[in-house]
């Protein structure tokens, strides 16, 4: 069996307060690709998102709802796998990489979370 870190990065389909230009409006398919690409090419294990197919990430399809902070929304998760001994790296990546998402999506925080697994 081989362990493995699990990242999910949770973006809403739409972009939030941060730009209040385009607050609301649904978030582009270039700039979900862009993150996809972005991510293939800094991440050394797998990835993927919510049950789309890579790189494309079309704006009709809707991965998951949820409801956050008592907000209801609509969102992508991009999930990352690397192996455990790249945890510390990968923490520092995305430690900084979620600002620029935040920035990329008009959003006041974004939502990053990583647990363990074990591969059979």
């Amino acid at each position: 069996m081989n362990k493995f870190r699990r990242y999910s990065i949770n973006i809403s389909r739409h972009y939030g307060d941060r730009n209040p230009k385009l607050k609301g409006q649904a978030v582009s398919d270039s700039d979900l690709a862009r993150t996809v690409k972005e991510l293939e090419e800094k991440v050394t294990g797998m990835t993927g998102v919510s049950g789309l197919k890579f790189p494309i990430v079309p704006s009709e399809a809707v991965p998951f709802e949820g409801v956050w902070r008592h907000i209801r929304d609509i969102g992508v998760i991009i999930y990352i796998d690397v192996p455990i001994s790249e945890k510390g790296t990968m923490d520092n990546f995305l430690s900084e990489y979620k600002e620029i998402l935040a920035e990329r999506f008009g959003q006041i925080e974004m939502y990053i979370v990583s647990w363990e697994i074990e591969v059979i």
